[in-house]
C-alpha cells in the first residue's frame, strides 16, 4: 500500500495543480471571449453608422455641387446681359457656354433656359456622351409643367428641387431608366422682376454610382427610399422604382416590413436590431443644411408631388442575422485557439520545469562565445559607419559643385522665359513658353531639395539668426501661394493671432521654405474648398517665443497606414508608375529636419477624404523693444468710421482687428442687403460712414451691385468705396472706376498695402474732377513707393546681365551695367548710385575684391557705405558667409525670380524702409 501511495502521490499532486491551472485559464479566456463578443458587435454598429453618415455626406455633396453650378450659370455675364437688355433673340454665345459646361460636367441630362412665358430659349441635351443644342424649331413651351410654375413662384434667393424619380418622355417612363432630379432658379433683372427660369436636369445615376463606390467593404447592404417608403435603390433590382410602374405600386417597405418602417419614418437617424438583422439609418433633406445660402423649395402641389415637409430620402443599412452570426463566431475562433493553446501550455509548463536547469547550463556556456562575436560585429559596424560618413561628405561636396554649375545657365533660362512671357505672344507661343517656365521651376526645386538633403546628411545645415518681421515674411509668402491657390479656385486664408510678437530674431528664409513646401503640397492635393496658413502662440519666455504654424486643407487626406512613411526620404504615399501627383519625396523630410533645427517638431493630422493639417513648432528670439518699429498712425486714418462687407466671417474678423488697432471705428455686414440697411440707418442716426470695404464675391448681391446701389443713393454717394477680390479679371478696374470706387485691391491684402490705400483714399476730395480721378490699385501703390533710384549692375555673363537689366527697368529703376569689378569701381568713382548688384566670379577683378575696395575709406568711390548685394550661383551657407565677410550687405542666389529681386531692393533702398 505504501509503495502505491509513493507512486500515485506525485501523480495526484500534478493532476491537482494541472486541474486548477486549467480551470483558471478557462475562466479567464471565457470572460475575455465574452468581452470580445461585445466589442465586436459595437465595432459593427459603429462601422455601419459611420458608413451611413459617409453616404449621407456623399448625397449632400452632390446636391451642393448642383446648387453651386446652378448659381454659377445664373450669374454668367452673358446671361445677365441678355436679361438686363431683355434681348433673348440671339442666344448663340450663351448656348455655346452651356454646351461647354455640359461637356465638362457630363452629369446633366438637360440644361434649359425658359422665358417668363415658359417658352424654351435654349435647351442642351446630353446624349450618347455628347452635348447637343436643340434647334429653334424643336423648342417647346413648358408653361404647364410643374417645375416651371413652381420655380416662377419662388422668391429671390430660393431654389426649386424636384423629388427623385425616373424621367418620363411622351407620357411613358424612358428606357434605359434615367433617375432624375430637377433644379430650378428664377432669373431676375436689376429691378427684381422675373424674366425667366434656368433649369438643370441632374442625372441621378451619378448619385447612385457615388453611393455604390462609397459603401466600401462593410458588412451591410444599403437601401435608398423616398418619403413614401418606395425603393429608389433596393436590395434587389425588382424592388426599385415601384411607384413609377403599374405592377409595382404596392411594393413599398412600409408594406413589406411595416414595423421597421415605422421605427425610422419619424426619426432623423438611429440604429436598432431585430430578429432579421441590424438596421442603421440617416435622413437626407437638402433644405436642412442651408446649402450655399439658398433656401431649398420642394414642389408645393402639382400632379401629386410631395409637399415641403415630406421631401426627404432615407438611407438604410441592413446586416442580416446570419452574417452577424458568422462574424461573431469568427471573432471567437482566436479565443478557442487560445484556450487550446493554454491547455497545451499547461502540459508543456510542467514538462519543461524538469529539463530547464540542463538547458540553462548549456545557455551559459554559449553566452561567452556570443559576446565575443558581438564585439567583432560592433568593431566592423563602426568601420562601415566611418566609411559611409566619408562617402556622404564626398557626395555633398560633389552636389554643391554641380549645383553651382547648373544654376548659372538656369538663371538665364528662367530669367529670359519670364521676360518672354511679358511680350506679345500668340496662344501657342505662350503655351510653349509657360511649359518651359514650369519645367525650369520644377527642375530648380529638385536641385534645391537634393542640395538641402545632402547638407542634412552631412550635418552641415545651420540656421541664421537675424532680425525679421514675421508679418512681412508671411505676406511675401502669400504673394507666391495665393496665386497657385486662386488658379485652382481655392479660398486662401492667412491668419496671425493678434497676441503674437512679430519682430523676431531667427532664420526667416528657412521658415519660409517649410511653409512653402507644406502649402504647395496642400494646394496640390486639394481640388475644392480652402487652404489656410495659421500662426498661434504656443509658449512665451522672457527672451524667447514658441510659435505653432499650421497648414490646413480640405483635400484628399492621407490613409492612416501611409502616414508613417510620409517623412521617409525619397518615399511617397503613391509610389506606383500611374501616380497622379509628382515630386521627389524629399520635401517633408527636409521640412521635418528644419523644424528640429528650430527647436520644434513637425507632425500631421489627417482624415482620408476630408483633408489634412500639417503643423510644426519653432523657437525664436524676441527683438528688444527699442529695436521694434513703432507705427505712427496719421490723423487721416484715426477715427475713420468704416463698414466691412464680406460673407466670410474670418475675413471680417481679421479686418476689424487690424482697423481697430489703427484707431478706426468699424461695423461689419455679411451681405449686400445687410450693408444697405446699416448705411441707411447711419444717415438716419446722423453718424455716416467715411468708407466701406467691400468683398467682390458674395451671394445674392455681389460687391459691384452693392457699389452701384450705394452711389445711386444721394445720401450715401460721398462714401469712399474700396473693393477687395480673390479673382480679379481684365476690365474690373475701369468698371469699378466708372461706378465710383476709390480703390481696388486683390486678396490676400498686405497690411502695408491696406494702410497706404487708406491713406490715399482718405486724401481724395469729394469735389475732385471725377473724370480725371484715378482709382487706387496695388500697382499704383507700388509706383508711388518707388522713386528713380540708380542701380549699378556688375555681371560678366551677357545673358544674365540682359535678364537683370530688363527686369530692373520694368520694375521702374534706372540701371547701368558693367562686366567686372574694375569697371564697377570706375563707375562708382564718377557717379553716385543707390545700390550695387554684384556678381562674385568675374575676370580681372571678382566681386569679393571689388567690394573690399568699395568699403576701403582710402579708395576713390563716392559712397563707401552703399548697399552691395551679392548675386551668385554659389548657393551654400558658406558662400553667403564669404560674401558677408567681404563686406557685402546681403545675398541673392541664382537663379532667382523677379519678385525675389524686387523684395531685396525694397529691403535695402532707403525710401522702401
Amino acid at each position: 500500500m505504501n509503495r502505491l501511495e509513493k507512486y500515485f502521490n506525485p501523480i495526484k499532486q500534478f493532476s491537482a495543480y494541472f486541474f486548477l491551472l486549467l480551470v483558471s485559464i478557462s475562466i479567464i479566456i471565457g470572460f475575455l471571449g465574452f468581452q470580445e463578443h461585445k466589442i465586436h458587435m459595437e465595432k459593427i454598429r459603429l462601422e455601419e453608422t459611420r458608413q451611413i453618415n459617409f453616404l449621407q455626406n456623399i448625397g449632400l455633396d452632390d446636391l451642393r455641387s448642383v446648387i453651386f453650378d446652378l448659381s454659377y450659370l445664373s450669374g454668367l455675364p452673358k446671361l445677365r446681359q441678355m436679361v438686363e437688355k431683355n434681348n433673348f433673340h440671339d442666344p448663340d454665345k450663351l448656348t455655346q457656354i452651356f454646351i461647354d459646361f455640359s461637356r465638362s460636367k457630363a452629369i446633366y441630362d438637360q440644361i434649359r433656359l425658359l422665358d417668363n412665358f415658359g417658352m424654351e430659349i435654349i435647351r442642351v441635351n446630353f446624349n450618347l456622351g455628347k452635348p447637343r443644342a436643340v434647334s429653334k424649331g424643336k423648342l417647346q413651351n413648358k408653361a404647364n409643367r410643374y417645375y416651371f410654375s413652381d420655380t416662377m413662384k419662388l422668391k429671390p434667393g430660393q431654389i426649386f428641387i424636384s423629388p427623385f424619380d425616373l424621367n418620363i418622355e411622351h407620357g411613358k417612363v424612358e428606357t434605359p431608366l434615367k433617375p432624375m432630379l430637377r433644379f430650378g432658379i428664377p432669373i431676375l433683372d436689376l429691378n427684381g422682376d422675373k424674366q425667366g427660369v434656368l433649369l438643370l436636369n441632374f442625372l441621378g445615376t451619378n448619385l447612385l454610382q457615388h453611393f455604390e463606390k462609397g459603401t466600401g467593404k462593410t458588412l451591410g447592404n444599403y437601401m435608398l427610399l423616398n418619403s413614401k417608403g418606395y425603393w429608389l435603390k433596393g436590395l434587389t433590382r425588382e424592388s426599385e422604382w415601384g411607384f413609377m410602374f403599374e405592377d409595382g405600386m404596392g411594393k413599398t417597405w412600409a408594406k413589406t416590413d411595416s414595423k421597421t418602417w415605422d421605427r425610422i419614418q419619424n426619426k432623423k437617424s438611429g440604429q436598432f436590431k431585430t430578429d432579421k438583422g441590424l438596421y442603421a439609418f440617416e435622413t437626407i433633406w437638402p433644405g436642412e443644411y442651408g446649402m450655399t445660402g439658398y433656401k431649398i423649395m420642394a414642389p408645393a402641389s402639382s400632379k401629386g408631388h410631395v409637399a415641403n415637409n415630406e421631401f426627404f430620402w432615407k438611407i438604410v443599412s441592413f446586416v442580416p442575422s446570419d452574417t452577424l452570426f458568422k462574424q461573431n463566431f469568427s471573432s471567437q475562433i482566436p479565443w478557442i485557439i487560445l484556450w487550446v493553446t493554454g491547455v497545451v501550455f499547461s502540459i508543456g509548463f510542467f514538462y519543461f520545469i524538469g529539463v530547464n536547469s540542463i538547458r540553462r547550463k548549456k545557455a551559459e556556456n554559449s553566452l561567452s562565445e556570443i559576446n565575443e562575436n558581438l564585439e567583432m560585429e560592433i568593431e566592423r559596424t563602426n568601420q562601415l559607419a566611418f566609411e559611409a560618413e566619408m562617402a556622404s561628405l564626398a557626395k555633398s561636396e560633389f552636389l554643391a559643385n554641380m549645383s553651382h554649375e547648373i544654376r548659372t545657365p538656369m538663371n538665364g533660362i528662367i530669367g529670359m522665359t519670364n521676360l518672354l512671357l511679358t511680350t506679345q505672344l500668340d496662344d501657342e507661343q505662350k503655351d510653349f513658353t509657360q511649359t518651359i517656365q514650369n519645367s525650369s521651376d520644377a527642375l530648380l526645386s529638385i536641385i534645391n531639395d537634393i542640395l538641402d538633403y545632402s547638407k542634412i546628411e552631412a550635418n552641415k545645415i545651420e540656421l541664421e539668426n537675424i532680425d525679421f518681421d514675421l508679418r512681412v515674411t508671411l505676406e511675401k509668402l502669400n504673394d507666391l501661394v495665393a496665386v497657385k491657390a486662386h488658379e485652382k479656385r481655392l479660398e486662401y486664408i492667412s491668419i496671425i493671432e493678434p497676441d503674437i510678437p512679430i519682430f523676431l530674431k531667427g532664420d526667416p528664409g528657412r521658415l519660409r521654405q517649410i511653409l512653402i513646401n507644406l502649402a504647395g503640397n496642400a494646394i496640390k492635393f486639394t481640388q475644392k474648398g480652402e487652404v489656410s496658413i495659421g500662426v498661434a502662440l504656443d509658449c512665451v519666455e522672457a527672451e524667447h517665443v514658441f510659435l505653432r504654424f499650421s497648414v490646413k486643407d480640405t483635400g484628399i487626406g492621407i490613409p492612416k497606414e501611409s502616414i508613417p512613411m510620409l517623412f521617409e526620404s525619397f518615399s511617397q504615399v503613391d509610389s506606383s508608375t500611374t501616380r497622379k501627383y509628382g515630386g521627389t519625396g524629399l520635401g517633408l523630410t527636409i521640412s521635418r529636419q528644419l523644424a528640429h533645427l528650430f527647436g520644434g517638431s513637425l507632425n500631421v493630422n489627417s482624415t482620408e477624404g476630408k483633408g489634412s493639417e500639417f503643423w510644426f513648432t519653432a523657437k525664436f528670439e524676441k527683438q528688444p523693444e527699442e529695436k521694434t518699429k513703432k507705427i505712427v498712425i496719421p490723423e487721416d486714418i484715426k477715427g475713420k468710421y468704416i463698414l466691412i462687407v464680406d460673407d466670410n466671417k474670418t475675413n471680417r474678423t481679421l479686418l476689424k482687428q487690424q482697423l481697430n488697432q489703427w484707431g478706426c471705428m468699424t461695423k461689419d455686414a455679411d451681405s449686400g442687403k445687410m450693408a444697405m440697411e446699416i448705411l441707411v440707418e447711419s444717415i438716419f442716426l446722423d453718424k455716416p460712414f467715411d468708407m466701406a470695404i467691400i468683398d467682390m464675391q458674395m451671394p445674392e448681391m455681389d460687391g459691384t451691385k452693392l457699389g452701384r446701389q450705394i452711389k445711386l443713393n444721394p445720401d450715401l454717394k460721398d462714401i469712399k468705396l474700396i473693393m477687395m477680390t480673390l479673382m480679379g479679371t481684365r476690365g474690373d478696374v475701369k468698371k469699378l472706376e466708372k461706378i465710383g470706387f476709390s480703390a481696388y485691391l486683390n486678396k490676400p491684402v498686405k497690411l502695408s498695402s491696406l494702410f497706404n490705400c487708406l491713406l490715399n483714399v482718405s486724401g481724395l476730395k469729394d469735389n475732385d474732377d471725377k473724370e480725371n480721378k484715378k482709382i487706387v490699385t496695388q500697382y499704383t501703390l507700388l509706383e508711388n513707393e518707388k522713386n528713380k533710384f540708380r542701380i549699378l549692375l556688375v555681371e560678366d555673363n551677357k545673358i544674365n546681365q540682359k535678364v537683370a537689366m530688363v527686369s530692373l527697368k520694368r520694375m521702374g529703376y534706372h540701371v547701368n551695367p558693367v562686366s567686372n569689378g574694375l569697371l564697377a569701381l570706375k563707375a562708382l568713382e564718377i557717379s553716385m548710385y543707390d545700390l550695387v548688384l554684384m556678381d562674385c566670379q568675374m575676370p580681372e577683378m571678382d566681386g569679393y575684391e571689388a567690394t573690399a575696395q568699395i568699403r576701403n575709406s582710402e579708395s576713390k568711390v563716392k559712397n563707401h557705405s552703399i548697399p552691395v548685394i551679392a548675386m551668385t550661383a554659389n548657393a551654400t551657407k558658406e558662400d553667403k558667409a564669404k560674401c558677408l565677410k567681404a563686406g557685402m550687405d546681403d545675398y541673392l542666389a541664382k537663379p532667382f525670380k523677379p519678385q525675389l529681386l524686387d523684395d531685396m531692393l525694397k529691403k535695402w533702398l532707403p525710401e522702401h524702409d
